[in-house]
């Protein structure tokens, strides 16, 4: 194929090529990458930034303001001081009502690899119903927020009844809706281990 390329090759000439031999997705991606190499070998100054050429040209999101970020570890901290409190209005009041609650276990968890979902009303009674004491604990919680839409990477170790049961990653996705005033979780994805907490 490089015989077709010459210090007078152009972008058409490149694209050209696409009926001869190569798939329009591979040419594409081909006329860009070469386009940019025969620029430089004909000492044309190159066009690209440093972010250009890494592919990052959208905007960067913003850092959250402090008060955002801790209105949406609240989220997360209400959610779990539901569940240590088994009170029923608390543990409902963080969910979006299209919410989903997945989990992806792993590291000798006895359902390891089976993506499960639960209905949040199947986790509420759940948490109502059972006898034992759940403290789930997060720490180091990373979040990142644009506009309405936020999420959460919270590290966390799960006790129940006092002792260490596992640990893993609660990935939160949330909305602020107007009409709660507050941000909602529509998404909550763990993951299970017992090894490397």
């Amino acid at each position: 194929m490089l015989q077709y390329f010459t210090p007078r090759a152009t972008s058409a000439s490149i694209l050209s090529l696409r009926s001869r031999a190569l798939p329009p997705s591979l040419t594409l991606a081909l006329a860009g990458v070469l386009t940019l190499t025969l620029t430089l070998t004909l000492g044309q100054p190159a066009t690209l930034t440093a972010q250009q050429a890494t592919g990052a040209l959208a905007s960067p999101t913003p850092q959250p303001s402090a008060a955002d970020s801790s209105a949406v570890v609240q989220v997360l901290l209400d959610l779990f001081d539901g569940m240590r409190a088994k009170d029923e209005a608390l543990l409902r009041s963080v969910w979006h009502p299209e919410a989903r609650l997945l989990t992806a276990p792993g590291g000798r968890m006895p359902d390891e690899g089976a993506l499960r979902s639960t209905a949040i009303d199947a986790f509420v009674q759940g948490v109502l119903a059972g006898e034992a004491h759940l403290d789930e604990v997060i720490f180091d919680v990373q979040v990142h927020i644009d506009g309405r839409l936020a999420s959460a990477w919270a590290p966390y170790n799960l006790f129940v009844d006092g002792r260490f049961q596992h640990c893993g990653v609660d990935a939160v996705q949330l909305v602020h809706e107007a009409g709660a005033g507050r941000w909602l979780i529509t998404q909550l994805t763990d993951t299970r281990r017992v090894d490397g907490c």
